[in-house]
């Protein structure tokens, strides 16, 4: 099963980005310092996300595919995670936002595939409960519904509900 981009899906994104931006600037005026603070943090935190939307409005080729190989993300850059490696699958959930997670034997071989800032990235997930690999759909067509439906059918060994 081969995720692209939704064209739809990341213009909807971008114009919620620039909202979320907004809100961020507009606390960055507001009096008291702990809400500038807020704001600042906002603003850097959606301005790189922000960027990252963008850029995959312009991206060619699969985002994410799903196969008798394994699971491949090119968003992150992971490359092939073999089924071999998976432990198990799973759908993990922040506030109503929906990721597949992927716990393999060795995540350390997969983080060293990747820069230094997703890293820190995946750090912060893990204190979150997350596993390394952690796959975002908001942008994809399929989404994650039919993803899971597909590991489900294929790969009933590897899922955990």
């Amino acid at each position: 099963m081969v995720c692209n981009y939704s064209k739809i899906k990341t213009v909807l994104m971008i114009f919620l980005g620039l909202l979320m931006l907004s809100a961020g600037y507009f606390l960055t005026t507001v009096p008291g310092i702990a809400v500038k603070i807020v704001g600042w943090i906002g603003l850097c935190f959606f301005g790189l996300c922000f960027l990252i939307i963008v850029r995959s409005l312009f991206k060619k080729g699969p985002a994410f595919i799903v196969n008798e190989k394994g699971i491949e993300d090119f968003q992150s850059k992971w490359g092939l995670v073999p089924w071999a490696d998976i432990v198990y699958v799973t759908i993990g959930v922040i506030n109503r936002q929906r990721f597949l997670c992927v716990e393999v034997e060795d995540p350390n071989s997969y983080l060293s595939r990747i820069p230094v800032w997703q890293r820190f990235l995946i750090n912060a997930n893990k204190s979150l409960g997350f596993p390394a690999i952690t796959i975002s759909f908001n942008t994809l067509t399929p989404g994650l519904n039919e993803v899971w439906d597909y590991i489900k059918l294929n790969h009933p060994d590897k899922v955990k509900s």
